[in-house]
This record gives structure tokens, sequence and C-alpha cells, in this order.
């Protein structure tokens, strides 16, 4: 099975700033943040209609990717009139950084507790 180039729903990357974000040309994808290593890109490359964005990664990243090892955090400018409340402005996306998602290690064994039977009198 191949993982690269990897293609992923629009709304599952972008949530609740998808219907703000304009349409993609090329977005370079960076490790942790801007100033992170730069593992490769994302594009809408399937076409306007597709409503899909494609993952330019080595294919390890896009396993881990796939699997949902990874969220995502991004850089945009905001776009048009100024006047228009922040929450409402469209945005246009200059970078994406997916973040390793943290592991969280119980603390201890578990401990199941079996229900104990109740003598009965014969």
């Amino acid at each position: 099975m191949s993982y690269s180039p990897l293609t992923m729903k629009r709304r599952h990357v972008l949530g609740d700033i998808c219907d703000r974000c304009d349409p993609v040309t090329t977005v370079p994808v960076y490790q942790n943040d801007e100033n992170g290593e730069v593992l490769g890109h994302m594009d809408e490359s399937l076409g306007h209609y597709a409503d899909a964005f494609t993952f330019h990664l080595a294919e390890d990243v896009c396993k881990r990717l796939s699997a949902g090892y990874y969220s995502y955090s991004f850089g945009y400018e905001f776009i048009g009139d100024d006047k228009v409340e922040e929450r409402k402005r469209r945005i246009k996306l200059t970078s994406i950084c997916i973040n390793e998602r943290k592991i969280v290690e119980p603390v201890g064994p578990r401990k199941l507790k079996v229900p104990q039977e109740t003598p009965t009198a014969a």
C-alpha cells in the first residue's frame, strides 16, 4: 500500500476555518512550527471541485498523518475588508504545521474489580 502522496478531505484538515479559507495553490508543510523542518508541500491539485488537499511528503510521514498521529496548526493572512469582524474574515493559508500528538501513558496498572458472590444459605 502506498501512502505518498496523501489526499485528505479539506474539511478534515481545516476544521472550523474551512468555509473561510480561500483556495490554495501550494503551501509549505513544516514540522511543529514555521521555524521547524520543511517536510514538503500541500496543494489542491485535484481541482477546485475535488474538495481535497494533497500532501506531498515522505512516505513515513504520510503514513503517520493518515493514522492520526499528527494534529494541524496553520499560518494564515486575513484577506479583504478590515471592517468585518475578525472571526468572519476570509483567510489565505501561508503554511501548515503538523504537530505530533502527545500520548499519555497510564500511571499504574489498572485493577479490575470482580464482583464477589454472596454466600447463600443452604
